[in-house]
């Protein structure tokens, strides 16, 4: 059976997916922070890991998992990530675009035995990519290239161009700021000036262009997911 690290912050979920999946024969580790997730990851080298959408301080799985890619022995790893917040298991589903699985709870205890059972007999899930105009970005390894040249991007920056990407090209900054940093009440302000940071960053400015009285748009067509 599979080696499965199962990543939550709240211990009742982390018992439970424990106490199921060993039931069905897997040797199952589990961590309660993202520390405790790469220290184990690294000696574990799980076939599958099982976390949580949203991390604390609404963080999303995304960031814990652009650092887990590469990490050596994860290479043939497969990924299912969880949640009970259904917009965030809209926006994640967009995000990820069939490539991760994403799992909306409650799940009974045969749910959660199939849904392992399908990922572990599925074929490995590819880096993620999404091309839109020049642009392409690697979600699990924090890359974005701007006609073909890498662009150091980290942080708020990179998640909202990301924030972009995922509302394919084009939205407002109410959506930005509920996507990107859910629950922060500064969001909104906060949109802007990290926009204006990113534009500093990217070789063209203009490449991320203001609509009037509504938000942002990533100049040029939107490509299909690659």
């Amino acid at each position: 059976m599979a080696r499965i690290l199962a990543i939550d912050d709240e211990k009742p979920m982390r018992d439970l997916v424990r106490r199921v999946l060993s039931e069905a024969g897997h040797s199952v580790t589990t961590a309660g922070s993202e520390r405790e997730a790469l220290d184990r990851a690294a000696s574990l080298k799980p076939d599958l890991v099982i976390c949580d959408l949203v991390l604390p301080n609404n963080r999303m799985a995304m960031d814990l998992l652009r650092v887990l890619g590469p990490l050596p022995g994860l290479e043939g790893a497969r990924y299912m990530l969880v949640t009970g917040r259904l917009e965030a298991y809209r926006l994640a589903r967009c995000f990820a675009d069939g490539r991760i699985p994403i799992v909306y709870m409650p799940l009974n205890n045969d749910e959660w035995v199939s849904a392992v059972r399908q990922v572990l007999g599925g074929p490995q899930a590819p880096v993620p990519e999404w091309g839109i105009g020049s642009f392409a970005v690697r979600i699990l390894r924090n890359e974005v290239r701007v006609h073909g040249r890498r662009v150091d991007l980290n942080g708020r920056p990179y998640d909202l161009l990301l924030g972009l990407v995922i509302a394919r090209g084009e939205a407002t900054r109410e959506h930005l700021a509920n996507a990107v940093w859910p629950g922060d009440p500064e969001a909104l302000r906060e949109v802007d000036r990290v926009i204006h940071r990113l534009r500093r960053l990217l070789p063209d400015p203009n490449l991320i262009e203001t609509v009037r009285d509504r938000g942002y748009r990533i100049r040029g067509t939107v490509s299909a997911c690659l």
